[in-house]
């Protein structure tokens, strides 16, 4: 599909964002799934998910670097194996500079023709992965590593859709801001792989900037009106001022963890960095685990249903 051709009243525009991370308890796949629908008619056709997330924001040139003003980092180490997709075809995208900041001596990668490559990365620490590939959204993502290596499936989306998602929130893109894409997910059931999004949470940053949060409706599209999750669980941030944030994720009754994210000092809080150019990602797990809980579930645990 052209994403620049005219969307009739029978053709309809899905974009869809999965994640999955091998953390240290297990593989879990995370619902970073919004499929944000719209056609040319009256109507809105939603898409069924299993997951929760959006993409928004400008393809920006790679600004950021590895290096690091403390030297180079000689701690212990371990490997990133990636897997980089094209978030609307499924695709691989080969050539994304792969790069993780704040760590001087550590080599950016690129991925291959396949869309795999093989980061090395700092054990137990909270880094940032950068992904960067010209005519594709320019991704930050925050995590804390672990011990072991990790594996990493991350879909990038073309910068021509970014507008169309923002058109639906009536925001005009800013190139000289960043973005945020807020998930909220539960654990998954005892026996299956499905990694549910969350309801009833709320998200606000410190200090306030940008338009959001614009929490997602049912029918997939950001809301000005809700004031908290529905049943896709997903919440943007656009034109946010490039730097650093605390945002807090509070559910309405459960306890809540950083799942893709990097802790605050305080309960409920994560620290966030915005980048010129950049969506950034960010992944709250709310609820009890259960047994077969984030151990459990395989990396198909999450995609897109029917209608």
């Amino acid at each position: 599909m052209n994403p620049l051709a005219p969307v009739t009243s029978t053709r309809v525009m899905t974009l869809c964002y999965i994640s999955s991370m091998k953390l240290g308890l297990g593989y879990l796949t995370i619902g970073l799934l919004i499929c944000v629908t719209a056609c040319s008619g009256d109507s809105v056709t939603p898409q069924a998910t299993t997951g929760s997330s959006a993409a928004a924001g400008g393809a920006g040139g790679h600004s950021t670097s590895s290096s690091s003003a403390g030297g180079a980092y000689t701690g212990p180490t371990i490997e990133v194996e990636l897997t980089i997709e094209n978030g609307v075809t499924n695709l691989p995208v080969e050539e994304v500079d792969i790069c993780v900041l704040d760590f001087g001596g550590l080599d950016c990668v690129m991925s291959d023709i396949d869309g795999k490559a093989t980061l090395i990365v700092p054990a137990e620490k909270k880094v940032h992965i950068t992904l960067v590939k010209e005519s594709f959204v320019s991704a930050l993502v925050g995590a804390t590593t672990g011990a072991e290596g990790q594996a990493v499936t991350a879909p990038m989306i073309p910068a021509v859709i970014a507008a169309t998602i923002a058109s639906l929130a009536d925001v005009e893109l800013d190139e000289t801001k960043g973005h945020m894409v807020l998930t909220a997910i539960g654990y998954s059931a005892p026996n299956t792989m499905v990694v549910p999004p969350m309801e009833n949470v709320t998200f606000s940053i410190k200090p306030s900037s940008g338009v959001g949060p614009l929490y997602v409706a049912p029918n997939n599209a950001p809301d000005p009106a809700l004031t908290k999750t529905g049943p896709r669980g997903g919440a943007l941030i656009f034109n946010a001022d490039p730097g650093d944030y605390i945002l807090t994720a509070t559910h309405d009754t459960l306890p809540c963890t950083g799942f893709m994210a990097h802790a605050g000092s305080e309960a409920n809080t994560y620290e966030m960095r915005v980048i010129k150019g950049y969506v950034t990602y960010m992944t709250t797990i709310c609820g009890e685990p259960t047994s077969a809980g984030a151990g459990g579930a395989g990396a198909g645990g999450a995609g897109a249903g029917g209608q």
